[in-house]
């Protein structure tokens, strides 16, 4: 396949996309209870679960807490490598731009993180800015997510979810 034609295709899925968007309600604009689980994988670690439940004003807005496990390789002075398991706890805002069935979005969440089993590293903290989609019920995001813990580590964020 050559590149104009890999062009084309990505842009009949987004016009196709915004077309089946402008004609149904997206959940984040009802009030009320919202929650969402996801897996995401970034440039400086394995990856992480996570899991977010709070409330939708019924405007895009939505503010939440949320806990998560995170999987990484610890080194050691030795060279082993070793999977390391860490846990995170954060609250998290997040603001959906258009009523739509996909509906773009930015967010943040910022909280604490700490090694499950490990007891020689202090607890740290992290912030993490991402933007994104929802379409319908699940999630694309892209983000920045940087943490303290042991030592300062920092990099991008890819992952998906569900939306309940």
């Amino acid at each position: 396949m050559n590149k104009k034609t890999l062009i084309l295709c990505i842009a009949m899925l987004f016009a196709s996309m915004a077309a089946i968007a402008q004609k149904q309600h997206y959940t984040a604009f009802n009030k009320g209870y919202r929650g969402n689980v996801g897996v995401a994988v970034t440039t400086h670690h394995l990856g992480n679960l996570s899991t977010s439940h709070g409330y939708s004003f019924g405007n895009g807005l939505y503010l939440g807490i949320g806990a998560g496990a995170g999987f990484d390789r610890e080194y050691r002075r030795d060279d082993e490598v070793k999977l390391g398991y860490t846990g995170q706890a954060f609250a998290e805002v997040k603001y959906n731009l258009l009523d739509f069935l996909v509906s773009p979005f930015v967010g943040f969440r910022t909280g604490s993180i700490f090694a499950i089993d490990n007891a020689n590293h202090s607890p740290g903290f992290f912030f993490q800015p991402t933007i994104g989609y929802d379409w319908n019920h699940f999630t694309v995001i892209a983000g920045y997510k940087y943490q303290t813990h042991g030592d300062a580590v920092h990099g991008l964020e890819f992952g998906i979810g569900y939306n309940f």
